[in-house]
């Protein structure tokens, strides 16, 4: 339902500050018109509805929102690692499109894919996913567009600390 993507957080000198990593959330989701009344709703009320996503769409938020912010936002030098895991509907490693993406305007992107089950890289699923989890649990959702709207509240909540926590059990 959601693509998120993250970096570890780190000093940037010229700004004199630190990068929290944070580069963005991506819900999949679309509104609809609903077809039937109920008795919450009219007949033809736009309501937010979630879609399933296949490579295509995938691809499309890769190389249309995901790659374009990371270069927005991306601190220093043009060298970034992106890492996706092993879902059957992700890009595959020498797809052409992302890969443009990625070496376009002198940028060094590399796509790697997580091993399965490998309890090394599956730390941002345990670590950040719950961290996130948490903050997004404190808030009441009853419908998707609430559920979307805490979801990007808690990422902007989340402390730059606790994603470089994460980061700093890999190296371990």
């Amino acid at each position: 339902m959601f693509l998120v993507a993250i970096a570890r957080p780190r000093w940037v000198s010229e700004q004199n500050t630190v990068w929290d990593g944070k580069i963005g959330t991506w819900p999949f989701v679309v509104y609809e018109h609903t077809q039937r009344k109920s008795k919450n709703r009219a007949a033809g009320t736009l309501e937010l509805k979630t879609y399933t996503v296949d490579r295509d769409i995938y691809r499309a938020c890769l190389v249309h929102s995901v790659i374009p912010e990371i270069k927005r936002l991306w601190p220093s030098g043009k060298r970034v690692h992106l890492q996706q895991d092993n879902a059957r509907t992700h890009v595959l490693l020498d797809d052409v499109a992302v890969m443009a993406a990625c070496t376009d305007k002198g940028w060094d992107m590399t796509l790697t894919a997580q091993p399965a089950n490998s309890p090394d890289y599956n730390v941002l699923d345990l670590g950040f996913f719950a961290s996130l989890q948490t903050l997004q649990h404190r808030k009441n959702s009853r419908t998707i567009e609430e559920l979307v709207n805490n979801v990007d509240d808690a990422f902007r909540e989340l402390p730059y600390k606790n994603i470089d926590r994460v980061f700093m059990t890999l190296q371990s």
